[in-house]
């Protein structure tokens, strides 16, 4: 674990416009994000100055999850054509494209 938060979970881990996240709610957030994308994968972590973003991080660091940080405010477009344009040949074995809907490749 890269964050193994030591410090007591009502101790502030940051600040924010509207208040504080202490490390208890920063550790939940990001198990609850880790438990969502599962085991190790490569993902976009859509990043803005939020702590859910931190969150989505540390959830990474933590489980072995390897985030690819892209931009929150970047235009659709752009988001969409950097992932047509990923090579799938790394897929695992009996998925295809179609891995990201969830759906598997009849292998």
């Amino acid at each position: 674990m890269l964050f193994p938060f030591r410090c007591p979970s009502d101790a502030v881990a940051m600040y924010t416009e509207s208040g504080s996240w202490s490390y208890g709610r920063l550790s939940g957030a990001s198990e609850r994000i880790a438990d969502a994308i599962g085991g190790r994968s490569l993902i976009f972590l859509l990043c803005t100055n939020t702590p859910a973003s931190i969150a989505g991080y540390v959830a990474c660091m933590n489980h072995g999850i390897v985030p690819a940080m892209v931009d929150g405010e970047l235009d659709c477009g752009h988001f969409l054509d950097i992932k047509v344009r990923l090579p799938w040949k790394g897929a695992a074995p009996g998925h295809s494209r179609k891995a990201d809907t969830g759906q598997r490749s009849a292998a």
